[in-house]
């Protein structure tokens, strides 16, 4: 009877760090703590792609994550300080960064009208972010450059 009772407390606690590693995990969090932002975990990571390790945690990531429902996306509208347009050297920024992970064009996102932007270069000012929210598609391109 022992043995079946530390069985089954093992099984629940393996379980129970395989949830709380999924949370913490998630790219979205370290997104969320790196950045100081309040983006939802997404309901589905469509693409991820990252530059690799390195010794001094720099390089790139690219992710096109999906959302559904109105709820999270109300959150995603009230929680990031989106723009309705984006300049010419962000885009050419945001172009120049796409080229250099040769993300397949499935992935890559399209300007239109109704996209959201947002921009932030973190406080070593070389650093940054990009975040393009197609919201028709409930869908937010995320470009990382960590240097």
């Amino acid at each position: 009877m022992k043995l079946n009772k530390k069985i089954v407390i093992v099984t629940i606690s393996i379980i129970l760090m395989i949830i709380v590693c999924k949370i913490v995990y998630n790219p979205i969090t370290l997104i969320n703590i790196h950045w100081n932002l309040k983006l939802p975990i997404p309901d589905k990571e469509l693409y991820f792609y990252d530059s690799g390790a390195s010794f001094f945690g720099d390089g790139y990531t690219y992710m096109v994550v999906k959302y559904t429902g109105k709820r999270k996306q109300k959150v995603i509208l009230n929680n990031i300080n989106w723009n309705s347009t984006i300049s010419a050297d962000e885009l050419s920024e945001i172009n120049k960064l796409v080229d250099e992970f040769e993300i397949d064009e499935n992935h890559t996102f399209q300007l239109n009208e109704n996209n959201l932007y947002f921009h932030l270069i973190g406080d070593d000012k070389w650093s940054k972010i990009y975040l393009i929210y197609s919201v028709e598609d409930q869908k937010i391109y995320i470009l990382e450059d960590i240097i």
